[in-house]
């Protein structure tokens, strides 16, 4: 991790594999990078502690989101497959309803309550809080 201001690196603990997305939280306290065999490491910034890694129910992922704060991740596969993950704690707390090829792409609203996401031939929002209430 190379902060621009002071020209400092700091090496990050862990696998240094880093197969896919690469994702800040908007806030910059989280950094989630997608590694090999669908798993997702992340670290706390600017500490670089590792925070739990998340081990995916995929061999491979086509994508990641985290919300502004930090606290939550999306993971999705090439099958279109989304998961939502408690960052802290790792742990898996919702998946979006399937639907084949639906998710290609993954962005949280600014607060961090709706998803959007993108497939092959529409956009949709979801309502985070719910989807979790829903499946907890």
């Amino acid at each position: 991790m190379w902060d621009v201001t002071t020209g400092s690196a700091t090496t990050l603990p862990g696998p240094a594999s880093c197969t896919g997305d690469l994702v800040f939280s908007a806030n910059g306290t989280v950094l989630a990078a997608e590694s090999s065999e669908g798993l997702v490491r992340m670290w706390q910034v600017p500490s670089g502690k590792p925070l739990p890694f998340i081990t995916t129910y995929s061999t491979t992922l086509a994508g990641l989101a985290l919300t502004p704060d930090g606290t939550t991740i999306a993971t999705y596969d090439p099958k279109g497959i989304l998961l939502l993950w408690d960052v802290e704690t790792g742990r898996h707390i919702a998946t979006l309803p399937y639907r084949a090829g639906q998710v290609r792409a993954a962005a949280f609203s600014p607060d961090g309550n709706t998803l959007a996401t993108g497939g092959e031939s529409e956009v949709q929002l979801w309502h985070v809080p719910e989807l979790v209430a829903e499946q907890s």
